[in-house]
């Protein structure tokens, strides 16, 4: 559905939305805001993004890779090999619903050439878990299978948080422990996995092999155009986006990731609609939702999901995040991160605009908030937003040049060396 067409009397009542005046960005699209709903839409058909390519491609699981996937009924298997066949080309890659393991999925490639990755008939899941895995019960309700190189975690989507989100199952000292009290170990090449209720593995559970080198995602794109639709990301060290010149992505998820959900450098302008970022393990330290990190230079997110990042990690794990950058947020939901679930670091600024934003995971009172403004010229600004107050405080401006703005926007308790006003 576009934007032109009347979402229940959305475009009677709305008026073009005016952004702050300290805001250095002015973009070409306009934002409207209807009063009765405070609900926000942007003008901009998205697929109008798409990158200008010369080559069609075509992915499916019932596909060969001795094909040279340019026939829709001739397809490729593997997403890598028809990213190699397509070499310098730009090529729009349409892939068929269904799941494709590591084997036949990204597999290490570091695409640079203007594309389109779009998915079709179907959702697409896209991960990094190892192909052809044989589960053997092994007694007490666990199961075990090789798996040659040691995880960094075992997700069960059916044992869902809250949010919809997939749970990381706990790691266990022995298969005892396993046995006993479900989660997974692994020693030399054996994985052994308990379920939270004991079912045998099956299609929602995700093992994911610890390594950097396993991305779910990976441009390195010299100021491409790069244009992604209705893909599921699972798994992976990130999604990896570098030296991009515009990337789109529409309906799409990034999970269950070793750091980053999504973590993006240098790039001129991204848009985001519609898609998740969820279920990030942290690897230890801090890892986000959306990263947008240095050289990242203007985001939009339309109504996308920051949801339950870092379960693995410190204080500094955000549902979005910007480091430098503009960033303008349009709806959406920012939940149940372990740190805050805006925060816009490095003098980075940003305007939020009618997003869900709380329920942080943190525990120092810094990170236990939902809006965080960081650098000495950081500025953010809030309108229609809701903040569910149950962090140690809604609002912290870690230094003392960072600012924060609220525009109908109530919040409980505001803290740090900068100042917080009325927009």
């Amino acid at each position: 559905m576009s934007f032109m067409q009347d979402r229940g009397g959305f475009l009677r009542r709305a008026t073009p939305e005016v952004l702050p005046s300290g805001f250095p960005w002015s973009p070409s699209w306009p934002i409207y805001r209807d009063a009765q709903s405070r609900r926000y839409r942007v003008g901009l058909d998205p697929t109008t993004r798409r990158a200008t390519t010369s080559a069609t491609r075509w992915i499916s699981t019932t596909g060969n890779d001795a094909n040279t996937g340019l026939v829709e009924g001739a397809p490729k298997r593997s997403l890598w090999s028809a990213m190699i066949a397509a070499g310098s080309t730009p090529t729009t890659f349409m892939i068929q619903a269904g799941t494709y393991d590591y084997n036949y999925s990204w597999a290490g490639q570091t695409q640079a050439a203007d594309f389109n990755l779009i998915g079709y008939g179907g959702r697409v899941r896209i991960s990094t878990q190892p192909t052809g895995l044989s589960w053997t019960p092994i007694g007490s309700g666990a199961y075990s299978t090789t798996f040659a190189t040691a995880p960094y975690g075992v997700v069960d989507e059916l044992n869902a948080d809250a949010y919809g989100v997939g749970t990381w199952l706990t790691q266990q000292a022995s298969v005892a422990a396993v046995q006993a009290s479900g989660g997974w170990y692994w020693t030399a090449t054996t994985l052994t996995v308990k379920t939270f209720d004991g079912r045998p593995p099956d299609a929602s559970l995700w093992a994911f092999p610890s390594s950097a080198s396993k991305w779910s995602m990976r441009v390195n794109g010299a100021g491409a155009t790069v244009y992604v639709e209705g893909i599921d990301f699972v798994g992976g060290y990130r999604a990896d986006i570098n030296a991009v010149g515009q990337f789109t992505a529409i309906d799409t998820t990034f999970s269950y990731s070793e750091f980053h959900a999504f973590h993006g450098v240098a790039c001129t302008e991204a848009q985001l609609w519609r898609c998740r970022a969820i279920g990030a393990k942290g690897a230890g330290g801090g890892a986000d939702g959306f990263g947008y990190q240095v050289g990242w230079a203007k985001t939009l997110e339309v109504d996308c999901d920051g949801l339950s990042n870092g379960w693995d990690g410190a204080d500094i794990n955000n549902g979005s995040t910007s480091h430098g950058g503009l960033v303008i947020r349009c709806g959406g939901r920012y939940l149940n991160n372990q740190g805050p679930n805006v925060a816009d670091a490095v003098s980075s600024k940003s305007v939020t605009l009618g997003a869900t934003i709380g329920a942080s995971r943190g525990v120092s009172s810094s990170q236990r908030t939902n809006v965080v403004s960081d650098g000495l010229t950081g500025e953010a600004w809030l309108a229609d937003c809701y903040l569910d107050g149950k962090g140690t405080q809604d609002l912290y401006t870690l230094n003392a040049g960072s600012k924060i703005y609220t525009r109908a926007t109530g919040y409980n308790g505001a803290a740090g060396l900068g100042t917080v006003s009325t927009w």
